[in-house]
C-alpha cells in the first residue's frame, strides 16, 4: 500500500523524475515530425493525417521505453506499475472505460453543448479529420487501429507509467493525478477535446494508483477510444 494508505503506485518510488517525461515528450514531437517529414513527403492533407496518427504513438512507445531503460537499466518493468497484472484487470478496466466514455460524452458533453449553445456559437468538430479518415477503408483501418491498440498503450505508458509515476515522487495524490490530466488534455490541442479528455485523464490516473497495474488504464483507454471510434465511423457512414 502507498503511504496514504490507498493504492499501491509509490509502494517503491520510480527511478526517474517528472523531467524525463517532459524530455521524452519534445523528442517524441520531433522524431514524428521528422519521420512525417521523410514519409509523407508532398502528400496531401487527406494523406497525411493517417499516417501522422500511424507514427505518433510507436514513436511514443519507443522513446519511452528506452528513456526508462537507459535511465533505470533493470527496472524497466516498473513502468507499468508496481503490481502484476492479471487478466481481470482487463474486465476492470474495460468498464471502467465504458463508464468514462458515457459521463464524459455524454453528460459532460451535453453540459457544454447547452453552455456553447446559449452563448449563440457551435462547437468545434473536434473528429471532424478522423470522420473523415473512417470513410477511406484503408486510412479508417489505419486510424481505427491506431486509435483503439497504439494510442492507449502509448499515452498510458507516457501519461501514467512515466509521468504520474513521476510525478507521485514529489507530489501528494491528487496534485499529481491533476498534472497529469492537465498534461493528458492538452496533448490534445483542442479547447473542446481538453475540458473533455482533462477529467478522464485524471480518471485513468486514479485507475493506475488504486489498481497498481497499467494494464487497467490501458484497457480503459482502449475501451473509450473503441467506443469513440465506433461512434464516428457510424456517423461517417
Amino acid at each position: 500500500m502507498s503511504a496514504e494508505g490507498k493504492g499501491v503506485t509509490v509502494a517503491v518510488p520510480v527511478p526517474w523524475r517528472w523531467w524525463d517525461a517532459v524530455i521524452v515528450f519534445i523528442l517524441a514531437q520531433v522524431a514524428t515530425a521528422a519521420l512525417l517529414a521523410v514519409i509523407a513527403g508532398g502528400a496531401g492533407q487527406r494523406a497525411v493525417l493517417p499516417l501522422a496518427v500511424a507514427l505518433t504513438h510507436p514513436t511514443l512507445i519507443a522513446l519511452t521505453l528506452l528513456w526508462v531503460r537507459s535511465r533505470a537499466p533493470h527496472q524497466l518493468g516498473r513502468i507499468l506499475g508496481p503490481v502484476r497484472a492479471h487478466s481481470r484487470d482487463l474486465l476492470v478496466g474495460a468498464g471502467a472505460g465504458l463508464g468514462a466514455f458515457v459521463l464524459a460524452n455524454l453528460a459532460l458533453g451535453s453540459i457544454i453543448q447547452l453552455i456553447v449553445g446559449r452563448a449563440g456559437s457551435e462547437l468545434p468538430a473536434v473528429q471532424e479529420g478522423l470522420q473523415e479518415a473512417l470513410r477511406d477503408p484503408v486510412a479508417g483501418l489505419t486510424v481505427a487501429g491506431a486509435a483503439v491498440l497504439l494510442a492507449p498503450i502509448g499515452e498510458e505508458l507516457f501519461f501514467r507509467g512515466l509521468l504520474f509515476q513521476a510525478l507521485r515522487r514529489s507530489l501528494r495524490l491528487w496534485p499529481a493525478i491533476v498534472v497529469s490530466g492537465l498534461a493528458f488534455g492538452l496533448s490534445h490541442l483542442e479547447l473542446l477535446a481538453f475540458v473533455l479528455l482533462f477529467p478522464v485523464g485524471m480518471y485513468f490516473a486514479w485507475l493506475f494508483h488504486r489498481r497498481g497495474s497499467l494494464l487497467v488504464p490501458v484497457a480503459a483507454h482502449a475501451t473509450f477510444n473503441l467506443v469513440g471510434v465506433a461512434l464516428l465511423r457510424l456517423g461517417s457512414s
